[in-house]
């Protein structure tokens, strides 16, 4: 069990690198560029422990991060899948907001404010979809799936919960991050979960560049300026419920599409009886070695950590 030990303390070490990180960004006055800079700076940090982890054990890093082919019908299907499993992911986000402030709306406005499209989407989109999905379902999922896909698919997801290190975005990062591992396990390519993590970011993107779009044309054609508010955090419970239920609906029928097109993707990279496989009794725990626990000191210390992290957060 060295490597999930080693992969746990790099965890921890990711989780302390963001925080001190992120302390001496602001300490220095370089957030004063803004959430744009700011954004930027995370993502390196973020992958500075990972990158040396993969110096000094001078690992294959094609295999290690599984940047293996995917066939031209999956980058398809993946796009497609993309915009089948959103519906869910704001179906929890709006559930989440009845329990926690919504902090990324209103910085992804800020982030934009003045850029171009391309520019905005190449930080918020690319980047992170390039950097987040190495990091999570590239070093740590795939360390631990050597063990066992079902536990790897539930650390690396709680970990990419626990680093947006805010309750809101917790809940449908978790979400997302098993989804993502699922991709990466069903096809045998990280590159499914990068093109799902990027339409999903873009959409968001695109959507701030559209809305005022929309709201010239409405008000040209019926003669009513509309003002759409940025913060989202001052929706009433009235509104988020009626929201709740909308996205409810629609999820239900979306999600399910989107687990058929995935039977699919899964089929056409020829995995599918692997990820049947996966949730057999015994699957993946064959010997004392895999049988021994995946948790251990670092562990508990980076997640104690990142959970007092958001408490604070939700308090202040």
């Amino acid at each position: 069990m060295r490597d999930i030990k080693e992969i746990n303390e790099l965890f921890m070490l990711t989780v302390i690198t963001a925080l001190v990180g992120s302390y001496a960004f602001v300490t220095l006055g370089f957030n004063k560029g803004g959430y744009f800079i700011s954004l930027l700076y995370s993502q390196f940090i973020l992958v500075l422990p990972t990158l040396v982890y993969v110096v000094k054990r001078k690992v294959n890093v094609k295999e290690m991060f599984r940047y293996h082919k995917i066939k031209i019908g999956t980058v398809f299907l993946s796009i497609l899948f993309a915009f089948l499993i959103m519906p869910l992911m704001q179906e929890i986000n709006l559930i989440s907001m009845l329990f926690a402030r919504n902090e990324i709306s209103s910085k992804i406005y800020s982030i934009t404010e003045g850029k171009t499209f391309v520019v905005s989407a190449f930080v918020i989109a690319v980047i992170p979809a390039f950097l987040e999905e190495s990091v999570y379902r590239g070093c740590f999922f795939n360390a631990y799936s050597k063990k066992s896909p079902l536990k790897a698919i539930f650390l690396s997801a709680l970990f990419f919960g626990l680093m947006h290190l805010n309750f809101n975005q917790f809940s449908y990062a978790f979400a997302m991050g098993m989804i993502f591992c699922f991709l990466v396990e069903g096809t045998d390519s990280i590159f499914t979960s990068m093109i799902v993590h990027f339409v999903i970011n873009c959409s968001s993107v695109a959507m701030i560049y559209l809305v005022p779009i929309m709201q010239k044309y409405i008000s040209s054609q019926t003669g009513t300026t509309l003002i759409f508010n940025q913060d989202v955090n001052v929706i009433s419970t009235k509104s988020l419920l009626l929201g709740i239920c909308i996205y409810g609906i629609i999820a239900v029928f979306t999600t399910v599409l989107a687990v058929l097109i995935y039977i699919i993707m899964i089929k056409h990279e020829g995995r599918l009886e692997h990820v049947k496989k996966m949730f057999q009794k015994g699957s993946g725990a064959g010997t004392s070695e895999e049988k021994e626990s995946f948790i251990s000191l670092p562990l508990i210390i980076a997640v104690v950590i990142c959970v007092a992290y958001m408490i604070l957060n939700e308090l202040v």
